[in-house]
């Protein structure tokens, strides 16, 4: 049984009850008497306009459905009335009793003429008038009958038993678990903690961190060491691995941080598709004729644009690339998993620049090298301006002069020149009109 509905059950539900028994109850019922208008009493008219359509036209829309609209206004008159009545009367149960005095007002609406003359025809001083009020309060009187008290808590109860219903249906309504409104903060703390006693695992050397989520560190020596003993507790650093021992203790740290969202590799790497996207990019940059090695390989896809300094670096580690190319990837593959093991440091994939097998050019002065990236970047600029082609002539047709027709030059003409629309002689550009016609055609 679901706990909210209940309760919002038991409050409508109640309330209905408790009008219901008021309604039963109730023994205010409307009294009716007579009163005299008196001096005191005021009339108004007011006359006022309304717009309405006089004449309707009915047209028809680029749809062909018919529409109306209206075509003719007119304004109509129409008066409305009012009167402030003072009167006084006696309660019914007492003709002979106390007389009392009361104020309300009477309004006509929507009378298509004068309507002054009538309402105080129908309200002269003087005259009578029924008069209402309730039995528990025989001051507050009326000219028009009011509701009893026990029907306004009729209705009132009636309407709060229909809204009970709705709210009988949600009680019994189960709530599901999985509908619960899941909320944080102080109160979420105190739940049941899932707490992992399992020590982290270093993903590069396969054991355990020291001292980490429980782990017992009391039988490790302090002076032990994997790469040998030291008699004071601390580490022993060997000239060559202090890149090592930086990168161990920088991954002791950040392991057990990032071990849970650590990137998965990618299993489609020799999947068609992704050996068809290679091949594509291989030929747009006709790469097997100008990357003779895996650094001009990565030089000619950082300067297409295609590809950043590291996705450079994977394309030209792949093996289908290296492979398409005829690149050794033996001397970069050895050179990169020994710098892995020893410094802990990513394997660009790069040739060994002291190994005599490789075919990397030399470096060469700043100078010099300067001085190429600006003949290429020179050379790379003029191939991609548009190549614009000589303009071409166009003689004029058989039957016309080929110079201008103005009578002071001689200058020769072709088709692509000004022609006049009436004369149909041609100029040129120093002669020309000013519109379609020329100058003594205009004028």
């Amino acid at each position: 049984m679901n706990i909210f509905g209940t309760a919002l059950f038991v409050l409508m539900a109640g309330v209905s009850g408790i009008f219901i028994i008021l309604s039963i109850t109730s023994d205010v019922v409307v009294m009716e008497t007579t009163g005299t208008i008196m001096e005191g009493t005021t009339w108004h008219e007011d006359e006022r306009q309304n717009r309405e359509c006089a004449e309707m036209g009915y047209y028809y829309d680029e749809y062909g459905e018919e529409y109306e609209e209206c075509e003719r206004y007119e304004y109509i008159t129409y008066y409305v009335c009012s009167t402030n009545l003072d009167f006084n009367y006696t309660l019914a149960e007492e003709p002979d009793g106390d007389v009392y005095q009361a104020e309300d007002t009477l309004t006509w609406d929507g009378s298509s003429g004068p309507c002054l003359q009538q309402i105080k025809d129908m309200y002269p001083v003087n005259g009578t008038l029924l008069v209402y009020y309730l039995s528990d309060d025989p001051t507050d009187a009326s000219v028009g009958k009011p509701l009893e008290p026990s029907g306004m808590y009729f209705c009132c109860g009636i309407c709060f038993g229909i809204l009970a219903i709705p709210a009988g249906f949600f009680m019994f309504t189960n709530r599901s678990a999985g509908g619960r409104m899941k909320t944080g903060g102080m109160l979420g703390r105190f739940g049941p903690q899932r707490v992992s006693i399992a020590p982290p695992i270093n993903t590069q050397q396969g054991m355990p961190i020291p001292g980490a989520h429980g782990t017992n560190t009391n039988n490790v020596n302090a002076g032990q060491g994997r790469g040998g003993g030291f008699g004071g507790g601390g580490m022993m650093m060997v000239p060559g691995m202090a890149g090592g021992a930086t990168g161990y203790a920088a991954m002791q740290q950040t392991t057990a941080r990032h071990q849970g969202n650590r990137p998965r590799k990618s299993r489609n790497s020799h999947s068609p598709s992704r050996i068809k996207g290679y091949k594509q990019v291989m030929e747009k940059l006709n790469m097997s004729r100008g990357a003779s090695n895996v650094y001009d390989g990565e030089n000619l896809l950082r300067s297409s644009g295609f590809m950043t300094a590291a996705s450079a670096n994977k394309f030209m580690a792949h093996p289908y690339v290296l492979k398409s190319l005829g690149l050794a990837a033996g001397g970069a593959a050895g050179a990169g998993a020994a710098a892995s093991t020893q410094s802990g440091m990513i394997n660009r994939n790069v040739p060994d620049p002291a190994d005599p097998n490789t075919n990397l050019r030399p470096a060469g002065n700043s100078d010099d090298r300067l001085q190429k990236m600006q003949e290429e970047a020179a050379a790379f600029f003029d191939s991609a301006k548009p190549k614009s082609a000589a303009p071409t002539v166009r003689p004029v047709s058989d039957g016309e002069a080929g110079v201008c027709a103005h009578p002071n030059c001689s200058v020769g003409v072709s088709a692509f020149d000004f022609r006049c629309f009436d004369c149909r002689r041609r100029f040129c550009s120093a002669h020309k009109g000013m519109t379609f016609q020329c100058n003594e055609c205009a004028n």
